[in-house]
């Protein structure tokens, strides 16, 4: 937190020895424009460019090779994050972070509209890959993707679509929480579990298709879906988490599969047309 709250802080030019930026190092410099970080650089710290709403795009140098995920939080204006071609750890894709194999997203920088199509190669959408991406409208995963890591599309606000790949085994925590213009989803064959808090908040979804291969609903998986209407549990089901439909005002009638053994506190709690 070396600058923490800096607001009049423009330009930092850094000596070409320097190896890190810690933790918070310039948070909160709203008016800090695109430093240029030297060829030094290995690593980024969490929270090192925290709302610094000055930065549009940002270069990383040849030597990083740790970034943290919060690094650039808060970055309502950066809208491209791109890699020099020499950096063995990481390269990007249309601005966007990935691994130098480009398997896995590892940031998607936050001032980001639109549609984003992820590269073919993709398996793994890393933890916080998309979080608070609010301009984004519409991501498109390729099937080879098998995972989709904590909270990656956390507070998309204006994500619509975001058809999640067959291929798909794992969702995390939080991966599409309070992505409030979501309507749709299909959860497909290859998730078994649906993960705790995994569409919390998500005002506006109206719909889910459960693969009837899924056993398990997480807590509060669907927490605060007020608009959800059609749901039919599949026939596998043994578990439903505490709090899981809490607050579907929406829900007028669920059938209970045979094989349901556990529900949960609070799993149904001011369901209120149910």
């Amino acid at each position: 937190y070396a600058f923490h709250g800096c607001e009049n802080l423009r330009d930092v030019t850094f000596g070409t020895g320097l190896t890190g930026i810690g933790d918070g190092a310039f948070y909160g410099c709203k008016n800090l424009s695109n430093p240029t970080l030297p060829d030094s650089l290995v690593f980024i710290s969490r929270r090192a460019f925290q709302y610094c709403a000055g930065l549009t795009g940002i270069n990383i140098p040849v030597a990083v090779s740790t970034i943290a995920s919060s690094a650039f939080d808060d970055c309502p204006n950066l809208t491209s994050i791109t890699v020099s071609e020499k950096n063995p750890t990481y390269t990007s894709d249309d601005g966007v972070l990935l691994n130098k194999a480009k398997q896995t997203v590892f940031r998607c920088p936050q001032g980001k509209g639109g549609s984003y199509e992820v590269p073919k190669n993709i398996t793994n959408i890393g933890d916080s890959a998309f979080y608070r991406c609010a301009g984004l409208t519409s991501v498109t995963m390729p099937e080879g993707v098998v995972a989709i890591g904590n909270y990656a599309f956390r507070e998309c606000s204006a994500l619509k679509t975001a058809a999640i790949p067959e291929t798909v085994t794992s969702m995390g925590i939080f991966a599409f929480a309070s992505c409030e213009n979501l309507t749709g989803v299909r959860i497909p064959e290859g998730v078994r579990s649906i993960g705790s808090f995994v569409f919390h908040g998500c005002k506006r979804l109206k719909s889910v298709e459960i693969d009837d291969k899924a056993t398990s609903i997480g807590n509060s998986a669907f927490h605060g879906c007020a608009a959800l209407t059609g749901l039919e549990l599949p026939a596998k089901l043994t578990s439903i988490g505490n709090g899981a439909f809490h607050g579907c005002a929406a829900l007028t009638n669920l059938t209970l599969p045979e094989k349901l053994a556990a529900i949960g506190k609070g799993a149904f709690r001011n369901c209120s047309s149910l």
